[in-house]
């Protein structure tokens, strides 16, 4: 999904209600931010 447009397009159209939404729940569940999800997996890559 990186790279297909700005985070607030990309949780909306993955069903969010906006940015802070996904923001919230990325980091609840996954303990980070997106961004440092995505660079992450980048580096697994």
């Amino acid at each position: 999904m990186a790279g297909e447009g700005s985070l607030g397009e990309l949780a909306v159209r993955a069903g969010y209600t906006d940015q802070a939404h996904l923001t919230r729940e990325t980091a609840e569940f996954a303990g980070m931010s997106p961004g440092e999800l995505v660079r992450r997996r980048g580096r697994q890559q």
